[in-house]
């Protein structure tokens, strides 16, 4: 092998070297970079947390760790509203009661704090309240919705997709009696035609 390409060889593997080197501190770097980002929910905009849109929103504060969701919703009127409150909890002695409007939320404020929850307990409008659950999910606060009534026809879609038949099919199969009754009738037409074919034959031979 001659100097010249030797020297030209060794060029080129300082240049490979020189790239390889370039490519892990890039690599490093980019590493470095996004290991240091800090990944957050998206900041809560006043729009979002304003007064004028919870308004039907109630803050519990205070709340004794032993009470349940049903608790908070007896308290809070459950019984005397048609929907809601919605709980949701923000720790073990903190959460928020969604109602289904805006009126019910002030009924049951001005009841004042339903001591049954705990001696300490505070109830708060959203407006005052919400410092003490910012970490709460706003997409869960929406009014309670009322419940779809339950009919004959949702119960047959859930019993038909449990069973994974077709709708019409469990809809219109027939029960045991009906099939009994059928299969009675299919032996009474047989009978008959057996009966008429009898009856032609004996006027043939005749």
């Amino acid at each position: 092998m001659s100097p010249t390409t030797t020297s030209k060889s060794a060029s080129e593997e300082e240049e490979e070297e020189e790239e390889e080197r370039a490519s892990n501190d890039a690599v490093d770097a980019l590493v470095e970079r996004v290991g240091a980002l800090d990944v957050r929910e998206a900041p809560k905009t006043d729009e979002v947390t304003t007064g004028a849109k919870f308004g039907h929103v109630l803050v519990l504060v205070g709340v004794d760790p032993d009470a349940k969701t049903r608790d908070v919703e007896r308290a809070l009127g459950s019984e005397t509203f048609e929907r809601g409150p919605k709980i949701v909890w923000v720790g073990k002695t903190r959460a928020c009661a969604a109602f289904a409007s805006e009126e019910n939320a002030g009924e049951s404020y001005e009841r004042g704090a339903p001591k049954s929850l705990g001696a300490s307990v505070a109830l708060l409008r959203w407006e005052k309240g919400k410092k003490e659950v910012s970490d709460v999910n706003i997409s869960e606060l929406a009014p309670p919705k009322a419940r779809p009534r339950a009919n004959a026809s949702v119960a047959r879609r859930m019993i038909a997709n449990a069973l994974n038949v077709k709708l019409d099919d469990a809809a219109t199969r027939p029960s045991a009696e009906e099939k009994k009754a059928q299969s009675d009738a299919r032996k009474k037409r047989a009978e008959e035609k057996r009966r008429e074919r009898e009856r032609l034959s004996c006027k043939g031979i005749e």
